[in-house]
Parts: C-alpha cells; structure tokens; sequence
C-alpha cells in the first residue's frame, strides 16, 4: 500500500473515529501504522509476559516472551506504539521493540477480521493438548487446536490455548481432547465444549523456543 493511500486511510480514520480514534487504527490492521497504547499490567507467566494494554475505545490483553527487551517495553505504566507488523505485531518504545507471540483479547482479534463463515452451522473441530501450566487463574493447554485459522493465528498443529481454571473448564482439562468451537458474534469466539457448557478459551500462543511439549 503506497504512501498516499495509506495517508488518506488515516486521515478518514481520523475523522470518523470520535473518541476511539486508537481502537480504529488497530482494527484498521494497516502494516507499520502505529497505535499508541498505555500497559497498565505486565506480570510473568509459565515464560511469557501477559500483558494489559489501553487505548481510545481499546483494551487488548497480549502475550510476549519474558525476556530483558519486552520487560523493558512492556514496563507498566508506559507508553508503547503497537505496530502492524508480521501475524501478531510488535510493540515500540523509543529505539526498542518487542514481538507479539500469540493472540490475546480474541473477540477484538475475531472482529478484526472479515466474517469468516456465512454457513447456518457453527463451525467445530476436535482438538486434543497436555496441561503446559496451571496456576489458580488459568491453565494453559499445550497441543493442537484447528479453529484458531479463523482469527489468523498460526502453527495450528501445535499450539498454546489459555482457558480459566474455573468449574465449566475442569472437564476439558482432564480429558486431553474436547470438541472446539468457533463463533462469529458473541463474548468468546473459542470455546472447549463439556457436559457442563462451554469453556471459554482466552489466548492462542506459540510455543516458546525450546520449550518442552508437557509441563505441569
């Protein structure tokens, strides 16, 4: 996309967006466009960093690596740029950069996107994974989870999935295998079926470099 077209995107962006103007240059998904956020959290997770992150209109949960350049990004209480670059994009502050390694936030992801299914039936697939982590929050679920295509994540055949350690998820959890299901409107676009309802999953990830297949 050349410069002028890009220019006049961001203008009419600019123009239409009211008080969202950050939430609309992200959905715009423009590549190299930057989107000032504010993190507001940034805490350690089984070698990752969750990350909150707030704009006009936009709140984006992420994932990065745990390593010395994203802490010093993703510093809480800063101010970074996030940068439509590559699937998942990266985040800026001053000369230094982090990349995205996974989708959180899958709603805003979902509506993102073009709708991805005009067919009466809800899309669904099988997915089978090994507990990676759990803690007393969330649990994340190490394996193969096909639909995750739909929001433009990648590397399907083996994947990070984080669903919450609450009651309608234990079922899934300790069957290694659950029937996975796709939703083009709604709170949770993802969900791990059980007899007791639906569990929501709440990020997609890559494995980190290295990392073991199973981790308790």
């Amino acid at each position: 996309m050349n410069r002028r077209v890009v220019g006049a995107l961001l203008l009419w962006l600019g123009a239409t967006s009211g008080c969202n103007v950050q939430k609309n240059l992200w959905q715009a998904g423009i590549p190299g466009v930057k989107t000032p956020l504010v993190v507001t959290r940034s805490v350690p997770l089984a070698g990752y960093l969750q990350v909150d992150l707030v704009g006009s209109g936009l709140h984006l949960d992420t994932f990065t690596p745990a390593n010395e350049d994203c802490a010093a990004v993703m510093r809480p209480e800063g101010s970074v740029d996030y940068v439509a670059n590559g699937p998942y994009g990266l985040f800026q502050r001053g000369d230094q950069t982090c990349d995205a390694i996974g989708l959180g936030s899958l709603r805003e992801w979902r509506d993102r996107r073009p709708s991805q299914t005009n067919v009466v039936m809800v899309p669904r697939a099988q997915a089978d994974y090994k507990i990676y982590y759990q803690d007393a929050r969330q649990v994340l679920l190490r394996g193969r989870f096909p639909l995750g295509g739909l929001l433009g994540f990648s590397g399907l055949d083996d994947t990070i999935a984080i669903v919450p350690n609450v009651a309608v998820c234990q079922k899934p959890i300790q069957s290694s295998v659950a029937s996975m299901q796709y939703y083009q409107n709604g709170e949770n676009p993802l969900v791990l079926l059980s007899g007791d309802g639906e569990c929501p999953i709440t990020a997609l990830l890559q494995p980190l470099p290295g990392s073991a297949v199973q981790r308790r």
